[in-house]
């Protein structure tokens, strides 16, 4: 496919829109390239990784052979651009011609009998085409500018080619490497040393195997490949995020394909590993989506009713069906309006402390429902009745950052406070496990949780040998994109790099708040 979007490229530059088959062709070549833009980000991304996994002396090495195949590239393309020039200021010069002198055979008319024999033919045909093409080198692929190139190297090893155009319209011809491509500094630019920067390149190929089996199916009706790109997402990458609606894919593939067999086992796979994903519903149930469709109005009337519920002062009841209505009804229109209920129902049945974790985790995960201002408002509320000397101007002893003693040299540790929200909890703390084995298993770090007050949950991971190696797992935590998915989203959670020292202060309080400014501004991210 990336030799055939080539081709198709060449052949757009050149194809008249009168053409019967110009509107498909023109599509196709629009769908090969994208498709080849997926590609090249796995082989990308595939070759930046293997430069992080190489011991600095190979990698070194491995650099310094790139920049003498671009030297020796640089070398040849000089030669020859200086062998165009003297043939274009020397018009007569023919490479045919014999060395020894001897004249050409002409015909009766007293012509050269063939065409590169005749200098003043050869002239023409000289500046006719360098007036269409430019200045082209005699290869494969002649016609385009910018070749379809393997990824052999690295993702930089191959000049830019240049897109700017002359006067007539014709490209100009390739520059010649930039100095900037001789150096080491460029090629470890993007190199993922980091453990959330490899994590950023794995996502890009992620994302890149799903769009390139979809694209396979969807555009090409190419099954095959399709199936393969699916497979080998989930062998790579056993937990990634498009995980259930691959099986679901394959599903499909196969059952059109006539393949039962592999059918049945990609349907299997969605009921025993995501039974509550509206994929399983779908197989379970043909008439699911027409079912859910038709719910619109009895999920209003059950709205109603749980609302009238919360403002008879029946909280108890109103936080029953609120929760019921997620295993009811799933994603719903007052999906949002349940979960205001439920949380301004916690607040009455569980008080302050739970009502104020409560909304801040409403506003997180419902952002954009008209209900967010009201719960902002009762957080101020509650914000100003336990810190009443903020209320009148004065500056509360408790949020000075001189009561923490700043040691970076000690021991630390990092600490997550969130909601004591059980399946959320659950959740992130078996994530959690899986981040410190995978990119720590090394460091022999512990961890441990505790409740944090009346409505939240604290986590500890220990022991650090110093705050700079804290708040770098600080840092790599915040940008594991896996581990803050779904209803765990990254704003419920407070990371925090903490001294041994400090931590019983922190712990003391049940605040986060009064030692976030201290860690702000003495733990800033690299």
């Amino acid at each position: 496919y990336t030799a055939s979007g080539a081709y198709y490229d060449s052949t757009m530059l050149s194809l008249p829109k009168e053409y019967k088959d110009y509107d498909a062709i023109s599509k196709r070549k629009t769908t090969l390239e994208t498709l080849v833009s997926y590609i090249k980000t796995i082989q990308t991304e595939d070759s930046l990784q293997r430069m992080a996994k190489m011991s600095e002396a190979d990698r070194d090495k491995y650099i310094a052979g790139i920049i003498k195949k671009i030297e020796k590239n640089d070398e040849k393309k000089q030669e020859e651009l200086e062998n165009i020039q003297n043939q274009n200021q020397n018009p007569n010069y023919n490479p045919n011609v014999p060395s020894n002198g001897v004249t050409p055979t002409v015909g009766n008319d007293g012509k050269a009998a063939w065409y590169f024999y005749n200098q003043t033919t050869i002239s023409f045909g000289l500046n006719d085409f360098v007036k269409k093409w430019g200045n082209r080198k005699l290869e494969d692929n002649w016609r385009r500018s910018q070749k379809a190139m393997s990824f052999e190297v690295t993702p930089n090893d191959v000049a830019d080619t240049s897109k700017t155009k002359n006067p007539n319209g014709t490209r100009n011809p390739a520059p010649l490497a930039s100095s900037v491509k001789k150096t080491k500094a460029y090629y470890l630019e993007n190199v993922p040393f980091s453990d959330s920067l490899m994590q950023k390149s794995n996502n890009k190929i992620i994302d890149s195997y799903y769009n390139l089996a979809s694209t396979y199916k969807d555009e090409l009706n190419n099954n095959k490949k399709s199936i393969e790109s699916y497979e080998k997402l989930n062998s790579r990458f056993p937990a990634n995020k498009y995980k259930v609606a691959t099986y679901y894919q394959l599903y499909k593939i196969y059952t059109s394909t006539r393949n039962q067999a592999q059918a049945d086992n990609y349907k299997n796979k969605l009921f025993n590993e995501f039974p509550n994903s509206e994929y399983t519903q779908i197989l379970k149930n043909p008439n699911y989506i027409a079912e859910k469709n038709s719910q619109k109005g009895e999920v209003e009337l059950f709205y109603t009713e749980t609302f009238n519920q919360y403002t008879t002062g029946n909280y108890s009841e109103a936080y029953s069906k609120s929760q019921e209505s997620f295993t009811k009804f799933g994603r719903n229109e007052f999906e949002g309006k349940f979960a205001y209920i439920k949380a301004m129902s916690t607040g009455k049945l569980k008080g302050a402390d739970s009502l104020e974790a409560a909304l801040k985790q409403f506003q997180v995960l419902y952002p954009k429902e008209p209900a967010v201002k009201q719960a902002q408002d009762v957080l101020n509320v509650l914000y100003t009745l336990k810190h009443p000397s903020e209320a009148t101007g004065k500056v509360s002893a408790i949020n000075n950052a001189d009561t923490f003693n700043l040691n970076l040299e000690s021991e630390h540790y990092v600490i997550i406070v969130y909601p004591d929200d059980a399946a959320m909890a659950n959740k992130f703390k078996t994530d959690l496990a899986n981040f410190n084995s995978t990119f720590y298993s090394n460091q022999n770090y512990t961890i441990s949780s505790s409740l944090f007050g009346n409505a939240q949950q604290l986590t500890t991971i220990k022991t650090f040998k110093s705050g700079a190696e804290a708040a770098g797992f600080e840092n790599n935590l915040k940008s594991d994109k896996t581990i803050f998915t779904g209803n765990a989203k990254l704003e419920l959670f407070s990371i925090l790099a903490v001294s041994a020292e400090n931590l019983p202060k922190v712990y003391k309080r049940k605040q986060v708040e009064t030692y976030k400014p201290f860690h702000d501004e003495h733990y800033k991210k690299p």
